[in-house]
């Protein structure tokens, strides 16, 4: 599909979240000798984050830095070819706490001593719980998380198939650069079933470090617009209670 056809709506934080994850990924071009700057990689991380006790450095492997606190709510991962943040509840509140990384990720970039970036990702998870295994119970929740552009019979007939644990579905948005993947389904167990949404945003246009907050807020922006598309209004009203 194209991604003009996504409808647009102003960005707003919601009072309520379900969001278990978001992925900041920034590419960069293939770094020759990369693990020469891992010491440097080292000693800047530890110039940042000396205040905060909770952060450790760990020695993945040769080509990876990789700093995260205690609570593996927040990992930074440095590798020759691009870097990520990882956030969980507490550490992302809402995509504030992702735009403060954008210093970090100039201050990365000065290490290496490159100016521009090749690609710039952003990933979304979002997961609803219902423990109940009664059908009636899981097509509810369906019809009442996800839009009926979202929506399929078969997830329906699934829903009633004990011997279905998983479906699921991904449907594209692409245009002038930028593609949207948009995920949905559910996996079931002993317990509960999960629910999940899962929007990923990926412009493959090289820019420079400067431009970064910009293209950031553009990408959150085509994620928030495809999250309210594939969600019900009613979810919606949810999501805006404190």
């Amino acid at each position: 599909m194209n991604l003009r056809d996504l409808p647009h709506i102003e960005y707003k934080q919601y009072g309520k979240s379900f969001l278990t994850e978001a992925i900041l990924r920034v590419g960069y071009n293939e770094i020759t000798s990369f693990e020469k700057l891992c010491p440097k990689l080292h000693a800047f991380f530890n110039g940042i984050l000396n205040i905060k006790d909770s952060f450790e450095q760990q020695d993945t492997e040769i080509n990876c830095v990789v700093v995260q606190n205690s609570d593996s709510t927040l990992s930074i991962e440095v590798t020759s070819s691009h870097i990520v943040f990882t956030m969980r509840p507490p550490a992302y509140g809402g995509f504030a706490d992702m735009m403060d990384f954008v210093k970090t990720i100039g201050g990365v970039f000065n290490v290496m001593e490159i100016g521009n970036f090749q690609n710039v990702s952003i990933c979304k998870k979002n997961v609803w719980a219902l423990k109940s295994q009664k059908t009636q119970d899981k097509e509810a929740l369906l019809s009442m998380i996800f839009s009926q552009s979202m929506l399929k019979p078969w997830m329906f007939e699934a829903a009633k198939d004990e011997a279905t644990n998983e479906c699921g579905q991904t449907c594209l948005f692409e245009g002038e650069g930028v593609e949207l993947k948009i995920a949905n389904g559910f996996k079931t167990n002993d317990e509960m079933t999960m629910f999940h949404l899962n929007l990923t945003v990926t412009e493959n246009i090289p820019n420079s470090i400067g431009n970064m907050k910009d293209v950031m807020e553009k990408l959150n922006g085509i994620l928030f617009d495809g999250f309210n598309w594939a969600i019900t209004n009613k979810m919606i009203d949810v999501l805006k209670e404190q």
